[in-house]
């Protein structure tokens, strides 16, 4: 039999949207035109650094502790963990706030970096291109980020 995608929890808090969104396309009411692009005058990245470390570091272990809820299991029986690749400043955080053994966390931004919603992915393709994925093992999967959103799966994986 294949491996399956298990449980999932996700959320969102638009409360926090101001300290991590992009401005200058139109969600903040100040369309991008042709007059400000020709000046270089487009869409840029806001975000407050310490507000939104604090949000991480307050949501992961919630997040996942519903997941082990839902999924009927722990930590413990976790095999692998992929986190967003934000940075390496606050994955050591989380993994040491978490209690994740090194072996059992993924890192995987140093020649890439925080490439937002693709570093699951490519944290994913490279641990299976070294041989950090079984068949047989279970993975977390854990996202947070922008708007301010979260969201956390288990797969088995074959």
């Amino acid at each position: 039999p294949g491996g399956h995608i298990g449980a999932s929890v996700y959320g969102t808090d638009g409360s926090g949207a101001a300290h991590l969104h992009v401005t200058g396309i139109g969600y903040d009411g100040s369309p991008l035109d042709e007059r400000s692009a020709g000046r270089g005058e487009g869409p840029k990245l806001f975000m407050d650094g310490p507000e939104v470390f604090a949000f991480a570091l307050k949501v992961v272990p919630t997040t996942l502790n519903e997941l082990y809820a839902l999924g009927n299991t722990n930590a413990d029986s976790i095999d692998l963990f992929i986190f967003h690749q934000a940075n390496r400043y606050m994955l050591e955080n989380l993994r040491r706030k978490l209690r994740i053994p090194a072996e059992r966390f993924v890192v995987e931004l140093a020649d890439v970096g925080n490439t937002s919603s693709n570093t699951i992915p490519i944290a994913l393709q490279r641990a299976l291109a070294s041989d950090r994925i079984k068949s047989g093992q279970r993975l977390a999967l854990v996202g947070f980020g922008v708007g301010l959103s979260w969201g956390a799966v288990l797969i088995d994986w074959r």
